[in-house]
């Protein structure tokens, strides 16, 4: 098992919008690649959600994933095959999760003429929103047999003070 170093960033700053930057060039990248083929299809027959999803495809690798809750903390488990801790990156916000690796898989070293390869050189990519706010400064992750898991205490309730009017 290896840790996984996790980019923690509290709502407001700065760098949450490096994070929302980073989720548009990826927008971007899929746009592109369904509007070229739409009109390689030929711009009609309402498939467009199709090529859309396709490029998706083409481009990124969406790990399977699953996120479970507790009383007091979120577990999101995401399959990340081939990757090592330092192909992963994990970025958190109070209500999301973004998880994104790459790593090259190539023939070259093998012996002989590869006939067929099912290794990726895919991206990993994976946003995922929370259905509460964590507390960003204790998540952790770690990375054992291509099983990415990372742990998220809920964020602590404020206590709600009540004031009694005297009459």
């Amino acid at each position: 098992m290896s840790t996984v170093a996790v980019q923690k960033h509290q709502d407001g700053t700065k760098s949450v919008w490096s994070l929302l930057d980073e989720a548009k060039k990826v927008f971007d990248e899929i746009q592109e690649l369904s509007h070229s083929l739409f009109r390689k299809r030929g711009d009609g027959d309402g498939s467009a959600l199709d090529d859309w999803f396709r490029a998706e495809r083409e481009l990124f690798n969406l790990p399977l994933s699953e996120l479970t809750e507790e009383d007091r903390e979120l577990h999101l488990r995401a399959a990340v095959p081939g990757l090592t801790s330092k192909d992963v990156t994990v970025t958190t916000t109070p209500n999301e999760v973004l998880i994104q690796g790459e790593a090259s898989k190539s023939a070259e070293g093998k012996r002989g003429q590869v006939r067929f390869s099912e290794l990726s050189e895919k991206k990993v990519f994976r946003r995922i929103s929370l259905p509460c706010e964590v507390d960003v400064g204790k998540v952790k992750a770690r990375l054992e047999n291509g099983m990415l898991t990372i742990d998220m205490p809920k964020k602590a309730a404020k206590p709600v003070t009540v004031r009694r009017r005297k009459r």
